[in-house]
Order: structure tokens, then C-alpha cells, then sequence
């Protein structure tokens, strides 16, 4: 994603509309350097060009923001990753541990098995297929 989003922020400013820049970190502050070549571009250190909050010219900008996010497949691929693959999991286990710790809790209570303990989705399972 971090090659992506960098990538996205290129695209931005060879068209025209850049988002902003990086600034040279100080290498005391961990900045990394891959051979010979300059320093990697961390987010962190990108410094976005903001307006008054609010202002027309702010409103543009995320405007072009967004049409730069929702046209750029490969951008859009990699978030799609890394929600399947990192993020969706972890809800899903922080959730199934949630479940365990309830019913326990419940069948430790004298609680009948089953009603409100039957997952946190309205009692049906969640998966992580896409349909919830």
C-alpha cells in the first residue's frame, strides 16, 4: 500500500495537482536508505499543502483527491489486500474471542447457551466473503 499511495502521490503532481511533498527526513529520525540511492519517502513525512480549513480551494483539492483515489486501480487493489488480508481477519478473530469470552462468561453465569451470545451480528454468522 505504502508503494501505492507514493505512487498515487506522483501521479497527482505529474498531472498538475500535487497533494504536497516530502520533506528530506534527517537521518536521526530513522530515515532508510536502500544502497547508494536517496532516502525512502515515508508517509509520515509527507507535508500536504493545506488551505483554510474549509475553503474553496481545500474542497478542491479533496476533490481531486478523491478522483485521483477511485481511478487508480492499482491503489484500490492494494487497499482491497490489505482490508481482506490484514484487517478483515483480525476483526473477524478479535470478534470470535469476544464471542468465547461471552459464552464462557454466560455458561460460567448459568446462562441457557444460545440467545444473546450467538455472535455479535444479530445472532447469524459473519463471513469474510463480502456479504456480512
Amino acid at each position: 500500500l505504502h508503494g501505492a499511495t507514493v505512487a498515487l502521490i506522483d501521479r497527482a503532481a505529474a498531472e498538475g495537482n500535487p497533494i504536497g511533498h516530502f520533506r528530506t527526513p534527517d537521518p536521526s529520525e530513522g530515515a532508510s536508505v536502500i544502497g547508494d540511492g536517496p532516502p525512502t519517502r515515508r508517509l509520515e513525512d509527507l507535508q500536504v499543502a493545506l488551505e483554510r480549513p474549509g475553503s474553496k480551494a481545500d474542497a478542491a483539492k479533496q476533490a481531486i483527491l478523491f478522483e485521483l483515489i477511485t481511478t487508480d486501480d492499482n491503489f484500490l487493489d492494494c487497499y482491497k489486500r490489505l482490508l481482506e488480508e490484514v484487517v478483515v481477519p483480525y476483526l473477524k478473530a478479535r470478534v470470535d474471542a469476544l464471542d468465547r469470552r461471552d459464552a464462557a462468561a454466560a455458561g460460567a453465569a448459568g446462562a441457557p447457551a444460545g440467545d444473546e451470545t450467538q455472535g455479535r451480528c444479530g445472532g447469524g454468522q459473519v463471513n469474510s466473503g463480502g456479504g456480512g
